[in-house]
């Protein structure tokens, strides 16, 4: 089995909202409980409110960026692919095109399904660039010109 994705998946996808929540939600829970005349910043309420938003809002980000990849694998003319909590396995015909975007050091992939899966439409994940690469000469006409995109 050939994995496409990177091992930086499963940091990304367990390891920062779990820190984020972990962290970041106690120093909410405590900006709400000190004692308002020792640390007096602390007690304001814009910072209150802003920290509570600015935490949600992140939070909201990780969810739909970070939490939505997914770890690919390829054997056989089938795609595996699990969110660590379960896999599913689908024929690779089920693909109708791969996009790419570059970002630097890492290089997010989305699988476009023919049809809606358990997944949903698209498979978004970060790519194990050598393995990625013969995958992408097995397969090139997944590959469409203006697929491609940079950031």
């Amino acid at each position: 089995m050939q994995r496409l994705s990177s091992n930086l998946t499963l940091f990304l996808k367990l390891t920062v909202p779990v820190a984020w929540i972990s962290f970041f939600g106690l120093f909410g829970l405590v900006i709400f409980i000190v004692d308002t005349s020792d640390k007096p910043l602390l007690a304001a309420p814009y910072f209150r409110y802003g920290y509570v938003s600015f935490f949600f809002l992140f939070l909201i980000l990780i969810y739909f960026t970070i939490y939505q990849l997914k770890r690919v694998e390829h054997q056989d003319g089938f795609i595996f692919t699990t969110d660590y909590f379960k896999t599913i396995k689908f024929p690779i015909e089920n693909i109708d095109r791969i996009s790419t975007m570059n970002l630097w050091l890492i290089k997010v992939v989305w699988f476009h399904l023919k049809a809606k899966g358990i997944f949903g439409k698209r498979i978004p994940f970060i790519a194990k660039k050598s393995n990625f690469e013969s995958f992408q000469m097995n397969y090139p006409h997944f590959f469409k010109a203006d697929s491609t995109t940079t950031a």
